[in-house]
């Protein structure tokens, strides 16, 4: 068998999990992964199931070797781009702790406002479900005496026809299981199941 070092999303796949990627998704020819797995598994698990093997055959790793340009616009984009990020960090980070000093307190302040009306709440909330735990309770005793009631008669009543079908199906079982076995095609019936394997 032929090592597969291309296709990450068939089986067996041995080569890079990190670099460029063709057809990762449909309609970008090619992009950067950070790891192509992660990709193979969202496709696995959230596309719909005639879309999932021609999504995963189409993926394919896009060697170095044979487009070399690439690697190197994304290696030069990269070196640009790091002392930018450091940067915007540099002046990002200030302004969210300024942020944070700020709004903390107002935080705290909803907190202890919330927390008082959530109280309020919860004493008025406790004192209405009592009262609907007390009408409900007897409501629900009263339902359960006339519900046993009505069972016991259904009861009596079901059980002598529910025998007589149950006879008349063990003798009817043979001809239905002979009718079954003459017109299902390739019927796995074992006579007792549906066998699958």
């Amino acid at each position: 068998m032929t090592p597969n070092t291309l296709f990450p999303g068939l089986p067996n796949y041995t080569g890079p999990t990190v670099g460029f990627f063709a057809l990762l998704h449909h309609s970008d020819l090619f992009e950067w992964s950070h790891d192509v797995n992660e990709r193979v598994s969202y496709v696995k698990d959230n596309k719909g199931w005639s879309e999932i093997p021609i999504r995963l055959a189409h993926m394919a790793h896009l060697p170095e070797l044979d487009v070399p340009d690439i690697y190197a616009a994304w290696a030069k984009y990269k070196r640009i781009r790091q002392p930018a990020w450091a940067e915007y960090e540099r002046i990002r980070q200030p302004a969210l702790a300024e942020y944070e000093r700020i709004s903390q307190p107002a935080w705290a302040e909803y907190e202890r406002i919330r927390q008082s009306a959530l109280a309020k709440y919860e004493h008025i909330r406790q004192s209405a479900l009592a009262e609907y735990e007390r009408i409900s309770q007897s409501a629900w005793a009263e339902y359960e005496r006339i519900r046993q009631s009505a069972w016991a008669e259904y009861e009596r009543i079901r059980q002598p026809a529910l025998a007589e079908y149950e006879r008349i199906r063990h003798v009817a079982r043979p001809t239905i299981e002979a009718y079954v076995r003459a017109n299902v095609p390739d019927c796995r019936w074992d006579g007792k199941e549906i066998v699958f394997d």
